[in-house]
């Protein structure tokens, strides 16, 4: 799946408690408490619409549009079929529902 994600995605790892500002779009986001270690960065509570979950994948489409926030670990039989669906862009002309019941692993 690493390959696949290489080939497909720009993936980033944001730390949600960073206190380095954070140019993004158009918006500089900050630390949103910088006297308390633990608070969350603007971008994290921005991108994920306030509400936090460790980990959470966001996927963007290429004019950085928000398309889905997965919440949680998954394990990779369970975030195959996600990552497949917006990585080959079926997310534009199919319903999740419907790719889901046709999607064929990889892994073995």
């Amino acid at each position: 799946m690493q390959k696949y994600i290489n080939d497909n995605f720009y993936a980033v790892k944001f730390d949600a408690e960073s206190k380095d500002s954070v140019k993004f779009d158009k918006y500089t986001f900050v630390s949103s408490d910088n006297s308390n270690p633990k608070a969350a960065h603007q971008f994290a509570l921005s991108i994920l619409d306030n509400q936090l979950a460790y980990p959470s994948i966001v996927f963007l489409n290429n004019q950085i549009q928000r398309l889905d926030i997965i919440k949680g670990f998954m394990p990779p039989k369970s975030f195959e079929p996600i990552l497949k669906y917006y990585g080959s862009g079926d997310y534009q002309t199919s319903k999740w529902e419907d790719y889901e019941k046709t999607f064929e692993s990889s892994l073995k």
